[in-house]
């Protein structure tokens, strides 16, 4: 089954999706909606369309770990998806995302959520299935 990724804005939200062998990524969509309760409806709707198993929801914290305003905003997010869709919701550490998407070489009218996104679902693909939380 496939595995979807969130980067989470306030105006445009990222969004990347697994192989079915859940071993690479690629960029799906870019979501331009500021109210959180239709996007987490949207969310839904898309991962049940792919067959998606688990969603990611990217967890932005500070580099010293520590909780701020963003990730308390992505932590409701992730309860009111998990109340939408009936697969798994997990929050995966986001740092460094986006500043890794803005490295690539920017391709015309495309902007760098979904590929923060893949970057988020690649490092949880990437990590070892034991501290992984599906």
């Amino acid at each position: 089954m496939r595995i979807l990724a969130v980067d989470l804005g306030n105006v445009r939200t990222g969004i990347a999706i697994s192989d079915p062998s859940g071993l690479i990524c690629r960029p799906l969509a870019i979501v331009e909606q500021s109210d959180h309760e239709t996007l987490a409806l949207h969310i839904a709707t898309v991962a049940e369309r792919e067959d998606v198993s688990t969603v990611l929801v990217g967890w932005p914290r500070s580099l010293s770990g520590r909780e701020n305003e963003q990730s308390a905003n992505s932590e409701r997010f992730a309860r009111r998806l998990e109340e939408l869709f009936e697969g798994s919701v997990v929050l995966w550490d986001e740092r460094f995302t986006t500043k890794l998407a803005r490295r690539l070489p920017k391709e015309p009218g495309k902007a760098d959520d979904a590929r923060a996104a893949c970057y988020l679902l690649q490092s949880y693909l990437d990590a070892p299935r034991a501290t992984r939380k599906v």
